[in-house]
C-alpha cells in the first residue's frame, strides 16, 4: 500500500481523558449510542502488590486479512487497495451484522439512522481525503497516545516507533491472524 496508513497505540501514556473518542464523534457524526473507537480499562499488578489501571484505545485494525471483509454478503466493506484502510459503503449495507459478529476487535457498531453498519477509517471521508494528515483522535490526544501515518515511509514517525530497537510492539488477537495495522507499544 502507498501510502500504508498504520496507528501506534503507546497506552502506557493513556490519561483516559477521552478528547479523541469526542473528536472522532464531532469529525464523523457518530451518534450518541455509536463509537468509531473506545478506550477499555485494565488492572495490571505492579510492584509490592498494588495495582495499575492501563487506559487502552481500540478501534479498527484495519487489518491486512480482515475477517469482516471475508464475510460481507453484499462487499459492503473491504480494503482499499491503494490505502489499506477497511472501509463501509453505507448504501451497499443490508444491516446484517455479520461483520460485527467477525471482527475480533468489537469494532464495529450499527447506525440506526444510516440502518448500516459504521466503523472507524481513518478519517478517510472526513480528514485525509481533504488533504489532512492524521485522524482526528490522533491530533486531539494531549498526551501523544495516538501516532498515525504512513508505515511504508521510513521517514514516518509511525515507521520510527515500530523500529526502534528497545521498542516492544504487540498486536491485540494475533490468533485471529488479521494481521492488523494498529499496533501497541511500551515507546
Amino acid at each position: 500500500f502507498s501510502p500504508h496508513y498504520s496507528m501506534v497505540i503507546r497506552e502506557h501514556l493513556s490519561i483516559d481523558c477521552e478528547l479523541c473518542k469526542e473528536a472522532c464523534v464531532e469529525t464523523n457524526n457518530v451518534p450518541a449510542y455509536g463509537f468509531r473507537t473506545t478506550i477499555l480499562e485494565r488492572r495490571r499488578d505492579i510492584v509490592g502488590g498494588e495495582q495499575e489501571t492501563i487506559f487502552m484505545p481500540v478501534l479498527c485494525n484495519h487489518c491486512n486479512r480482515p475477517p469482516c471483509v471475508r464475510v460481507c454478503p453484499t462487499t459492503a466493506t473491504w480494503k482499499d487497495k491503494k490505502t489499506g484502510i477497511v472501509v463501509m459503503n453505507n448504501g451497499r449495507c443490508i444491516g446484517c451484522k455479520t461483520c460485527m459478529a467477525a471482527c475480533p476487535y468489537n469494532a464495529r457498531y450499527f447506525d440506526e439512522e444510516k440502518r448500516a453498519v459504521d466503523k472507524c477509517n481513518f478519517c478517510w471521508d472526513t480528514r485525509l481525503s481533504q488533504g489532512e494528515e492524521t485522524t482526528a483522535c490522533s491530533e486531539a490526544c494531549p498526551a501523544d497516545v495516538r501516532v498515525f501515518g504512513d508505515l511504508s515511509d521510513p521517514n514516518s514517525r509511525v515507521f520510527a516507533l515500530l523500529h526502534a530497537p528497545e521498542t516492544i510492539v504487540w498486536v491485540l488477537r494475533p490468533e485471529a491472524g488479521a494481521v492488523p495495522n494498529v499496533f501497541y507499544t511500551n515507546a
